[in-house]
């Protein structure tokens, strides 16, 4: 368990849930442990709405992100006869 890579591994899949868990959840905290950092006064969709555009919401954003993506690894999967 204490192997470098097994550390890392578990380091990088752990700590951004859990920085978003506490900058979510526990915005108080932070406010209060650092005054002058942190400006977590905002609103966020999550989802799209009939005011704002799907690009400005969480999903629709991340769903563009994911297809930029996809396109090209299909077309490299496809290519390459995996």
């Amino acid at each position: 368990f204490h192997d470098v890579g097994t550390m890392t591994g578990l380091f990088i899949h752990m700590y951004p849930p859990m920085l978003l868990y506490v900058m979510r959840w526990k915005t108080a905290e932070v406010l209060e442990a650092w005054p002058d950092t942190f400006a977590p006064d905002y609103e966020v969709e999550f989802f799209p709405s009939t005011e704002g555009s799907f690009i400005e919401s969480v999903f629709g954003s991340t769903m563009i992100i994911y297809f930029v993506w996809l396109a090209p690894y299909t077309i490299w999967q496809v290519v390459g006869g995996v």
